[in-house]
This record gives C-alpha cells, structure tokens and sequence, in this order.
C-alpha cells in the first residue's frame, strides 16, 4: 500500500485508524481518503486499487485462496469518489464486483 495525505479506515465495528505504506485492510473496512489524500492498495491476488482525494471505498467481501481456488471473491463498493483498478486473479464477473 502507498498512501499520501490523509487514508483512513473504518472497520466493522467503527474504530478509526490511520492507514499508512504497508498498512493492512481488512473484509469490511470502509477507506477514506481526505481532501488531498491518494492510496494505491495491492490486494493479495495482485489487483491494485487506486483511490483519489475524498473518496470512500468499502471492502464488502474479499477471500482469496489461491489461482483457482473455490472461494475466490471480491465484493467491493465505491461510495462516493474516483478510483482506478487493475483486476488480479479474481477477474470473473461471478466473483469480482465493485458497486458505485
């Protein structure tokens, strides 16, 4: 992960905690960026998600067992923002979505 400015997130369970390079995210987190805050995040099946200033991002679902694995998911959802993705190994429509 990479981050400048302000990245936070929020977990299930409401606690905040700031987001810095190599920081984890975690299945339902919800990141915030602030006014001048970027995050590049890479995902354990390679992916990349880049999220631009002021932008909430939520991590609805994610596993990932491995190339070919039967629980492979990413469930994800833009809820206001910008961001740019590069698909990795969950790349099927069945498991890979991001809801805007």
């Amino acid at each position: 992960m990479q981050a400048r400015g302000t990245v936070e997130a929020i977990s299930a369970l409401g606690e905040t905690r700031q987001l810095s390079r190599r920081s984890e995210i975690f299945e339902q987190d919800t990141i915030l960026t602030g006014p001048a805050g970027f995050v590049q995040i890479r995902m354990v099946d390679s992916a990349i998600i880049a999220l631009k200033a002021n932008s909430e991002f939520v991590f609805n679902e994610y596993s990932f067992d491995g190339e070919g694995g039967a629980a492979d998911r990413a469930i994800m959802g833009l809820v206001r923002g910008g961001f740019r993705t590069i698909d990795g190994l969950i790349n099927s429509e069945e498991e890979y979505r991001v809801d805007t």
